[in-house]
């Protein structure tokens, strides 16, 4: 008789329903690949305007990519929030998580180009 302890549940939930069902897993995973790459010029942009804006009045600069970063996350939760009283929508904390990752992706290219361009 297994026992049920926290790590056999989440290894069930994770692992237990992944590949039964290979078109679904592969639209999910095409999803999530938009929800990131929807969100990677968002984060790029924001970046880059958040250089500009602050350029020469903000003390510390090396927090303005921080500041970029909770701009989209709070932009993504703005678009999920605005979901809610849809219908035909569905609200998910795994696309703020994805936009977020992909905000970030975007930052850190800009950052990377920043860097090279002033090199």
């Amino acid at each position: 008789m297994p026992v049920n302890n926290a790590a056999n549940i989440a290894h069930k939930i994770s692992f237990g329903t992944l590949f039964k069902n290979p078109a679904r897993d592969a639209l999910s995973l095409v999803n999530y690949a938009f929800n990131v790459l929807m969100f990677a010029p968002v984060g790029f942009f924001a970046a880059i305007s958040f250089e500009i804006l602050f350029d020469g009045r903000a003390q510390k600069t090396n927090l303005l990519p921080l500041w970029a970063f909770l701009f989209c996350v709070l932009l993504s939760a703005f678009f999920e929030l605005a979901q809610l009283p849809l219908s035909y929508r569905v609200t998910d904390l795994d696309d703020i998580i994805l936009n977020s990752a992909g905000a970030a992706l975007g930052i850190f290219s800009a950052l990377i180009l920043r860097n090279k361009i002033l090199a």
